[in-house]
């Protein structure tokens, strides 16, 4: 499987350089973003060992990005490696903690949700009230 995502899951798209208007914004290195998008993709078609193996790839490229972290947090948990999930969730939050934009406030919603889950909640709907399509931005780039 090359950089490119399959094409059909979010619709046709194209190779495009640089950070196109969907992607997580802290991901600046296109390489890391193909990376990011092939493991969402995965995770999407069921495909586990894919999503984890992207998604392994691009946090060892680049530690620091929050987006693998979150991504292997969702796939730990659904392996039932809850010291695992937690770990990668915490180092994400880490790694927003203080910082602003949409990245960082609906990573830090994420945080709030496993402390109060009504002020996760209500995180969440500020999130999706200022970008309606953060959820599937993250997921599918147009």
């Amino acid at each position: 499987m090359g950089t490119n995502p399959p094409t059909g899951v979010c619709g046709e798209r194209g190779r495009r350089p640089g950070r196109g208007a969907g992607d997580p914004a802290d991901l600046q290195d296109p390489a890391l973003q193909a990376e990011f998008r092939r493991g969402m993709e995965s995770l999407l078609q069921a495909d586990v060992y894919g999503a984890e193996t992207a998604l392994l790839t691009g946090r060892d490229k680049a530690p620091r990005e929050p987006w693998p972290h979150v991504g292997l947090a969702m796939i730990a948990a659904l392996q039932n490696h809850f010291e695992d999930s937690t770990r990668e969730l915490d180092a994400a939050i880490g790694l927003v903690r203080g910082a602003t934009g949409r990245d960082a406030e609906l990573i830090a919603s994420l945080d709030m949700s496993d402390e109060d889950a009504a002020k996760g909640l209500a995180a969440w709907e500020t999130v999706r009230a200022k970008s309606p399509k953060v959820f599937l931005a993250h997921l599918c780039s147009a």
